[in-house]
């Protein structure tokens, strides 16, 4: 953002769109003014949640007039769910996503350790891999399977998807199991609740504990998150390991409970998360500034 700034002060400019997609939970609140000036400068700000508006209302005081909420699209006719020959047992618990410090892996390790009989796989790549992989030794309950090229066929072999997250602006993931007809159990924060609702389209866990202990490969903790109930931005906390690993063994012993809430949040993300829909509110925002 300091570098825009810098490039929007010599270059003449007009009709600016912004898209936040998440960069300002990175962004310390001491950059305020290259946020605010290069907000002041914009025709329009698009956010990706309700919760990316709220913090860059609340954490730097952007005028709420400029953004609008235009959730991710990327669901479309390109995408066949994969054939997968044989099935998993009804026992296995999968992470897919960047392993780093906002992710909250750790806490999904730890739920792992108190579930021996069930099976955890950890897919994806980042700094705080060889970390993780230290938590998880000795367990060999816990699988790590490396960076995934195709998310759909990953989300196809497991039976249930954890996201931890200490921050989310959305949750892509969560959207992309609702697509496989996966339950999900995922931290109430930020955006998340705005995909998922409790007991309807998922699980959702209130983040109550402290952070686990900063990495230094790995990102700094956010200074500010939203709070999946109030809306309003608090300092960040994380869910706890024994009331994940509560949830977990609850809803795989309710085979009935998976299928309604996998089923409500594929009607949910089908309607809400194509491609179409997307691009038909993206024409019109542009179309209202041309015009």
């Amino acid at each position: 953002s300091q570098k825009l700034w810098l490039l929007l002060r010599f270059i003449p400019s007009s009709n600016i769109i912004f898209h936040e997609r998440g960069a300002s939970w990175n962004i310390p609140q001491s950059k305020k003014k290259y946020i605010l000036q290069n907000a002041h400068k914009a025709r329009l700000i698009l956010a990706n949640s309700v919760a990316s508006k709220q913090l860059l209302i609340q954490k730097f005081g952007v005028d709420e007039e400029k953004i609008k909420v235009l959730y991710n699209g990327f669901l479309g006719d390109h995408i066949a769910k994969p054939v997968v020959e044989s099935f998993p047992s009804k026992n296995t618990i999968g992470y897919l996503g960047r392993l780093d410090s906002p992710k909250g892996v750790e806490i999904f390790i730890e739920a792992a350790k108190k579930l021996p009989g069930y099976t955890f796989k950890i897919a994806g790549a980042g700094p705080l891999e060889n970390y993780l992989k230290d938590k998880a030794r000795d367990h060999e309950n816990i699988e790590f399977v490396g960076r995934v090229d195709n998310p759909y066929l990953f989300l196809s072999k497991i039976n249930i998807l954890v996201v931890p997250s200490i921050r989310e602006p959305l949750g892509n993931i969560i959207i992309e199991a609702g697509y496989m007809k996966k339950p999900v159990i995922a931290s109430c924060v930020d955006g998340i609740p705005e995909i998922l609702t409790h007991d309807e389209t998922g699980i959702l866990i209130q983040p109550k504990n402290s952070l686990p202990p900063k990495q230094k490969e790995g990102l700094s903790h956010p200074e500010f998150v939203v709070n999946g109930v109030t809306k309003k931005v608090q300092k960040p906390k994380a869910i706890d390991s024994e009331e994940l690993a509560k949830s977990i063994k609850s809803l795989v012993n309710n085979e009935q409970k998976q299928m309604n809430l996998s089923n409500n949040l594929f009607n949910l993300v089908t309607k809400n998360n194509t491609l179409q829909v997307y691009f038909e509110s993206l024409e019109k925002h542009y179309k209202n500034i041309i015009h």
